[in-house]
């Protein structure tokens, strides 16, 4: 795990090498806290293609090991970012292909891929390997430059067009130099303040790109000047999902959870190979409990496992973590936050390069900070839920939608809206699944007036609904509803919220974390499970929790999902502190701040259960205009 970046300029530029090569040093500066272990540079200032690398060792961790790296025939230059899990069966293939004429001279995955590129090429290269990454790789012979990116989009990657030519890096905070902070693009802005996260393959700075997951980008010298690039999708979830769903394997449950378990485990084994310490983070979930198991049960020795708990009772869930990990014979570690916890982070600047409203962010902070103090890597449970089923609207939303026929028919929207807030009202409301709905009222009113399929899931994933929104989610049809909402959260929910937020956390405290589900074969087997055993009994995650009780009690596989919610009503009316740096951002006021967001938004400041939420965005929103609106 590591942070690259560069620059590839054009050859008209009038600026001197020296300019690029401090460019690039300050790039590369930004993000040193993804590889803290050694930095180096490369650059051909004839083809005017500056490198620059910060490594976190996590296998040899000798020198040999260290970036910018040439590969085997000197052609190809790279810098990469992630790990490779199957990277031995790669090199003994290429190995047995090239018939030994190829020599390493380390033992990193980083070796083998670029070799492997080498020889084979990039189409058949990533055909092959397993993991996440990133990575940037100059051609030699055909004078260009590559970006890649992994099929989930664990592993970020950005670039800008910027006067002399394009620059990439590992984070958004890298171009802060180049002076473009100050381009918002308001229609992102917009987008960011529905949804709390980003959503597509842009940024909320216009001239910044992401490099989509699954896809790489060549650049050439000759078109920099007219920003023309070239686009490849070598992977794409929703497509191999439907393919998948036509195998639609006949096997019976047994066989089936016996084959998910064989592979899980695989990939589990090959996930804990590193040359450093390793451990689970252990929610107390079915998934980081199910890789928790398999991870012990693979170990000749206990392993790691951490957990985050809430100083509030109804918010914490340590225990379960704590009495999961006595069952599976764990070496258990466990913090508790508190609003002490909330305050410093917030007295600090931001977190995240982008708005961000998940309140997850924070725990996943600290507990990234805190595991990084005894491993270097952590497996996680992340895209079980994508793959294997487990969102409350994936079960919900066929009854989202006879209910709004029966609404719109007996026309009791007006009805129903005027008595969203009643108790009796909120217990029909759990009884259909709607018990954790963010912002309830203004939810449930636009989920009333969703017209289609792809609206109301548009409409379920906002945390917000101005009138001036639209509706902007490139939405796929592969199947039936609940497949759709299950492929577009592997698609836009997965990459966009969940792995931008760990990633961003984890390396922000030099910590690797890698996520077992998010292996394409294991992606490719759960797609051709039938659905009525991936739902099972009206069961979310089925096959999962199957698996699962093999190694727990029932009671705790069956447990309900709370999801990594933080007490925040809780710590805001019992600490004067939070609500006076809550109170100061959300009434803040500059050129910049009025400029996005009108003033009428803000009203009084009285914190109750229902208005909370929304103050939260304001102060979060107002934070990061001020810290980042340049």
């Amino acid at each position: 795990m590591c942070g690259i970046s560069g620059c590839f300029i054009d050859k008209k530029s009038n600026r001197s090498d020296e300019y690029f090569l401090n460019s690039t040093k300050i790039l590369s500066e930004q993000i040193f806290h993804r590889g803290p272990d050694s930095s180096g540079m490369w650059n051909d200032t004839k083809e005017k293609i500056f490198f620059a690398h910060n490594r976190l060792k996590i296998i040899d961790l000798s020198e040999r090991g260290d970036q910018p790296m040439k590969s085997y025939s000197e052609n190809l230059v790279i810098i990469y970012n992630g790990e490779i899990y199957n990277h031995e069966e790669i090199k003994n293939k290429l190995l047995e292909d090239s018939n030994n004429q190829i020599k390493f001279k380390n033992k990193t995955d980083t070796e083998i891929l670029i070799n492997a590129i080498d020889f084979w090429g990039i189409k058949k290269t990533l055909s092959l390997v397993k993991g996440m990454y990133s990575f940037a790789l100059w051609n030699r012979i055909t004078k260009k430059l590559i970006l890649c990116r992994d099929r989930f989009g664990e592993k970020p990657l950005y670039y800008a067009f910027h006067e002399d030519g394009v620059y990439f890096s590992s984070e958004i905070k890298s171009f802060k130099f180049l002076n473009i902070f100050n381009s918002i693009s308001y229609d992102n802005f917009n987008f960011f303040l529905n949804y709390g996260y980003n959503l597509n393959n842009n940024t909320i700075y216009n001239p910044i790109k992401k490099v989509p997951p699954g896809s790489y980008i060549e650049f050439k010298n000759e078109n920099l000047n007219s920003k023309k690039i070239n686009i490849i999708n070598y992977w794409d979830a929703a497509e191999i999902a439907k393919n998948c769903l036509k195998k639609n394997i006949k096997n019976d449950l047994n066989s089936i959870c016996y084959k998910t378990e064989n592979l899980l485990e695989k990939i589990i084994q090959n996930q804990l190979i590193a040359d450093v310490g390793t451990g689970v983070f252990l929610s107390g979930g079915i998934d980081s409990s199910l890789v928790t198991a398999l991870a012990q049960k693979n170990s000749i020795k206990k392993i790691s496992t951490f957990s985050i708990g809430f100083d509030v009772k109804d918010y914490d869930e340590s225990h379960i973590a704590n009495q999961i990990s006595k069952l599976l014979g764990t070496n258990h570690n466990e913090y508790i936050m508190t609003s002490i916890d909330l305050v410093n982070i917030l007295e600090s600047k931001i977190l995240m390069d982008e708005p961000f409203y998940d309140v997850s962010q924070y725990p996943t902070y600290l507990l990234s900070k805190f595991a990084s103090q005894h491993v270097k890597v952590c497996l996680s449970g992340d895209g079980g839920d994508e793959i294997f089923g487990g969102y409350n609207r994936y079960l919900i939303n066929k009854k989202i939608l006879n209910v709004q026929k029966i609404i719109k028919f007996l026309k009791l929207q007006n009805i129903i809206i005027n008595h969203i807030d009643k108790k009796y009202f909120n217990y029909l409301l759990k009884k259909i699944g709607f018990s954790q709905l963010e912002n309830k009222k203004d939810k449930i009113k636009a989920l009333i007036y969703s017209e289609t399929e792809e609206d109301l899931y548009e409409k379920l994933l906002r945390v917000e609904n101005t009138d001036s929104s639209k509706n902007n989610i490139h939405y796929k049809k592969i199947s039936n509803l609940t497949n759709n909402f299950m492929i577009n959260d592997t698609q836009n929910y997965l990459p966009n919220n969940i792995l931008y937020k760990v990633d961003s956390l984890s390396m922000l405290n030099s910590l690797e974390v890698r996520a077992p589900f998010l292996d394409n074969e294991l992606f490719e087997y759960a797609w051709s499970i039938p659905g009525n055993l991936k739902f099972n009994k009206k069961k979310s995650k089925f096959i999962l929790k199957k698996i699962l009780s093999k190694y727990l009690d029932e009671k705790l596989v069956n447990m309900p999902k709370m999801g990594f919610d933080i007490p925040l009503l809780n710590w805001i009316k019992n600490s004067k502190k939070l609500r006076d740096i809550i109170k100061g951002f959300y009434f803040a006021d500059n050129g910049k701040i009025n400029e996005l967001m009108p003033r009428k938004n803000f009203k009084l400041f009285e914190i109750n259960k229902n208005n909370f939420s929304k103050i939260w965005k304001i102060a979060l929103m107002k934070k990061w205009i001020i810290e980042n609106y340049k």
